[in-house]
């Protein structure tokens, strides 16, 4: 190897490690309640950058200010007792031969705790799901550029993913006008049900040149 591919090796090698704290700084914070933080992760000077949930995309800077504004970072008061965590494991990053952007994906195991019932009282839950998402140097950083959260199973804690457990899970709460998505999810969300195959989806990223050229792979 020449000067000039070992000095883009060592730009590829550390951009995997900002690229994990990255998503390391974003679980945490999630977990905190502290969506301001969370936002200034996203890359909102970039066109097309973008943010999808189970229940629809969020894109551009305004939208992403939406679902993680400012005025959410909770009361801690509101939160006590409180707990959405979501690890971090199984990571397939692939940085781009340019060393632009990078794909990668997660296993998340999850674990919820919020109330479950018209009374108010906690619940708790399981709560695995994938992450899925796109990167970009914006600004010499690396921010998020397009995140996908892919459901595997939510269940109650007392109740096996392989049971109907539809009755114990909190309902899904009406969207508010100013939170709702401006584009629906692509795609139908994929959840475990015991007449359902595991699908390989979304799919571990391939070692690639430049971005929109996925398939073209990098030189040894």
């Amino acid at each position: 190897m020449d000067q000039t591919a070992i000095i883009r090796q060592m730009e590829r090698l550390t951009a995997y490690m900002e690229i994990q704290n990255l998503m390391g700084r974003y679980s945490f914070w999630l977990t905190a309640g502290m969506h301001t933080e969370c936002s200034t992760l996203f890359a909102l000077d970039t066109p097309g950058v973008w943010v999808e949930m189970q229940w629809g995309r969020y894109e551009g800077r305004k939208d992403i200010e939406k679902i993680y504004p400012p005025e959410r970072n909770e009361d801690p008061e509101e939160r006590r007792g409180m707990m959405h965590m979501h690890a971090l494991t199984t990571p397939v990053i692939e940085i781009a031969g340019d060393c632009g952007t990078a794909k990668a994906v997660w296993i998340s195991p999850g674990h919820q705790t919020m109330p479950s019932g018209e009374n108010g009282k906690l619940g708790s839950f399981w709560s695995w799901i994938r992450y899925s998402a796109e990167f970009v140097r914006e600004k010499g950083q690396w921010k998020i550029w397009h995140l996908s959260t892919n459901g595997i199973f939510m269940t109650h804690y007392t109740v096996p993913w392989t049971e109907d457990s539809s009755a114990m899970l909190p309902p899904m709460p009406e969207i508010p006008e100013d939170l709702r998505p401006s584009a629906p999810r692509s795609g139908v969300p994929w959840e475990y049900s015991t007449d359902k195959i595991f699908l390989n989806d979304p799919e571990p990223p391939e070692p690639y040149d430049t971005y929109g050229q996925i398939d073209k792979k990098i030189a040894n």
